[in-house]
């Protein structure tokens, strides 16, 4: 196999072809199965904004993620419930990481209670600053969390 790193990177370009023959790409494929590898995801969610774009419908206090526009769960919900099919043997997915302001904090952690859903850990922005600096602060809790 001449010096194949067992790293995914380098599996999957082993895989892609990389001039090597069916047979050695079948024997990389058991050697997947034996080596089990886990990938541990760390789901974020953003919530919050200022309610302008569905007006009058969504506002400040109720941006449109926390309607219920398509069933009984808000899309904030949905969101959520959708991260529990992201799991397999081969994907770890935690809890999620929540995002909102401090204006959306008890609305954020009633809805995700109504779904039975529990947050690993919520961060709460004094002031909202748009997407970017909000991913920053999940990415650096996520860091530090493990």
């Amino acid at each position: 196999m001449g010096g194949l790193h067992r790293t995914p990177c380098a599996i999957q370009a082993f895989l892609a072809g990389a001039g090597r023959g069916c047979c050695e790409r079948l024997l990389v494929l058991a050697l997947i199965k034996e080596i089990r590898i886990m990938v541990s995801v760390n789901p974020v969610i953003l919530c919050g904004g200022s309610g302008t774009r569905l007006w009058p419908l969504s506002r400040a206090g109720f941006p449109k993620q926390f309607l219920c526009l398509t069933g009984k769960e808000s899309l904030f919900q949905q969101a959520a419930l959708r991260l529990e099919m992201l799991g397999s043997e081969q994907v770890k997915v935690s809890g999620p990481l929540i995002v909102s302001g401090e204006d959306h904090r008890f609305l954020s952690s009633e809805q995700l209670r109504e779904v039975g859903i529990e947050p690993v850990q919520a961060l709460l922005e004094p002031v909202g600053r748009n997407t970017a600096p909000a991913l920053t602060l999940a990415a650096l809790a996520a860091v530090e969390g493990g």
